[in-house]
């Protein structure tokens, strides 16, 4: 769950940041400045893969990564709305950082609603005992992570 929570946090920054300069992140690797523009960040395993906007990738280490922004980015982030999963509770997704009357729907991998609500909170928690085990895209007003049921 806490790799899902910073793929999310990182993709988000990375798309608020390709608003502005180029010049206005930094990408270092054990220490060592990347003067490309990173364009997409997954995770596999331990290791994330940063792909380049010159469509090269790279694989590594996700301990040895770091992302600097500018205050301006910074700020801009500051005023994105990301919601957090705590984790899955046994058969309980607990979801926090949400408004009253989000819509919450959670989607199989083929794009099938398997449940649609709305919070009635700022958290809410949702029973996912039906849910065979598997991959399911959690969708909280329009912002998307993925979550495995096991």
């Amino acid at each position: 769950m806490r790799k899902i929570l910073l793929l999310t946090v990182v993709t988000t920054l990375l798309n608020t940041a390709n608003l502005f300069a180029e010049e206005s992140r930094t990408v270092t690797i054990n220490g060592n400045h990347i003067d490309k523009i990173t364009v997409k960040i997954t995770f596999e395993g331990d290791n994330t893969v940063l792909y380049f906007s010159d469509g090269t990738t790279t694989s590594v280490d996700m301990s040895t990564v770091n992302i600097n922004f500018t205050p301006e980015i910074a700020n801009s982030i500051r005023t994105k709305k990301l919601f957090t999963t705590k984790d899955i509770e046994g058969n309980t997704l607990l979801i926090y950082g949400i408004k009253k009357g989000d819509a919450v729907a959670i989607y199989n991998l083929q794009g099938k609603q398997e449940e649609r609500m709305y919070s009635n909170s700022s958290s809410i928690s949702i029973d996912i005992s039906r849910l065979v085990h598997g991959t399911y895209i959690l969708s909280v007003a329009n912002e998307n992570i993925k979550f495995n049921k096991k």
